[in-house]
């Protein structure tokens, strides 16, 4: 898979090797870091969340430059790319979400701070007109969610300052 000049984002592939039962004591797996390619994604901004969206689609979370008048204005921008690289979809979600993705196969999932102080997870489905658009959202335990993942079954979400982490039923 290559991309476009731009953001860089380098990829590993954490391999888990599960220890057989008997000689899982005091251990649950291994751990293998396999290096992938390094991907240049089109224009400036970090990236926040990344996931796998099921066929050859990967979809980015970047948080980007806004306005250039106003060099403090960031945007939030969840952009989906296929395997050569083309933007197949661009949907801004400033202030809704801003960081950790999971796909878990029918919705895309993302985090964000509440103007309170406390976490949100959001599930995101397209519209009828394919528009990105965010179907609930939920109460998160802790105060800054950094990343999720989706393991088959459940949503786990992590977060940074209370060390915590949380599963979730995405049903």
């Amino acid at each position: 898979m290559s991309f476009a000049r731009g953001t860089r984002v380098a990829c590993a592939v954490l391999v888990l090797a599960a220890a057989p039962a008997a000689a899982q004591v005091g251990r649950v797996a291994d751990l293998a870091v396999v290096m992938g390619d390094t991907l240049a994604l089109p224009g400036p901004g970090a990236v926040t969340g990344i996931t796998h969206a099921g066929g050859d689609t990967l979809a980015v979370l970047l948080d980007v430059p806004g306005d250039i008048s106003d060099s403090r204005r960031r945007e939030v921008h969840l952009r989906l790319f296929d395997g050569g690289g083309v933007l197949l979809h661009d949907e801004d979600m400033t202030g809704v979400l801003d960081r950790a993705l999971a796909w878990d196969g029918k919705a895309f999932f993302a985090a964000g701070d509440a103007p309170d102080g406390s976490s949100i997870l959001y599930r995101i489905e397209p519209d009828s007109l394919g528009a990105l658009v965010v179907r609930k959202a939920y109460t998160a335990p802790g105060h800054r969610p950094m990343g999720l993942a989706f393991d088959g079954r459940y949503l786990w979400l992590s977060d940074r300052d209370s060390g915590r982490l949380d599963r979730f039923d995405p049903e």
